[in-house]
């Protein structure tokens, strides 16, 4: 894999920062940080797209500011108007995607049901988020990665603490008791974290995978 090379601080963007001399030039009716009409919303989420994509093709360590702002269409001092770093935006980035994932799981667990149905209704949630962004388990996979290099990351460990969470309490209100929570918990945390590896190494048995996990849903474990 080749890694892009781009420059990580603002000041080393000057040619996109420098303005011409009062009453020497005139700027650009498209300034390439600012298009007509653009709102900060908009570029934001520009950005949140386009620095998904370049974390999960080359982790944080590979990611450049300059790849990032040139998929974004945007200069690099916005980003860092915005963001305030790469790492701000990494972080960024992941408490979009829990959110995405904690509204998506949320409905689907907010029924009644007892735990082996809340949990094939949770494999039913992940395909359907599979099919329609098969990116994203190329992010979740490199976050994995990344803890064990940038233990600074605290998105990552806030994301790992988040689907803990949430798969104990999944048990909880099945009216598990709590020490059998917290082993659904680490069971479920093992399931989904194997989907996410098969997401990226074979996408097309994805669901084949969810299926035979399916499966394993007969044991005691799961008895509610």
């Amino acid at each position: 894999m080749t890694s892009h090379r781009g420059s990580e601080e603002p000041g080393d963007t000057a040619a996109e920062e420098l303005s011409p001399p009062s009453g020497t030039a005139r700027r650009s009716p498209n300034p390439r940080g600012r298009p007509p009409g653009d709102t900060a919303a908009r570029t934001k989420q520009a950005l949140l797209k386009s620095a998904r994509q370049v974390f999960a093709e080359f982790g944080y360590h590979g990611a450049t500011i300059a790849e990032i702002t040139r998929r974004a269409e945007v200069s690099t001092p916005v980003l860092y108007h915005h963001f305030g770093s790469k790492a701000g935006l990494y972080s960024a980035v992941m408490a979009e995607v829990t959110q995405l994932l904690a509204e998506s799981w949320g409905k689907t667990i907010a029924g009644t049901g007892d735990l082996r149905s809340k949990v094939n209704a949770m494999f039913d949630t992940a395909i359907d988020i599979h099919a329609a962004d098969p990116e994203l388990a190329r992010f979740l996979l490199a976050t994995r990665l990344e803890v064990t290099r940038t233990p600074e990351l605290v998105a990552v460990s806030e994301y790992r603490d988040f689907t803990a969470g949430l798969f104990r309490s999944v048990a909880l209100q099945s009216g598990v008791d709590a020490d059998r929570a917290s082993a659904v918990a680490h069971v479920l945390a093992a399931f989904f974290a194997g989907l996410t590896v098969i997401a990226v190494a074979s996408p097309f048995d994805y669901d084949t995978a969810a299926e035979s996990l399916r499966s394993l849903l007969d044991s005691e474990l799961f008895d509610s």
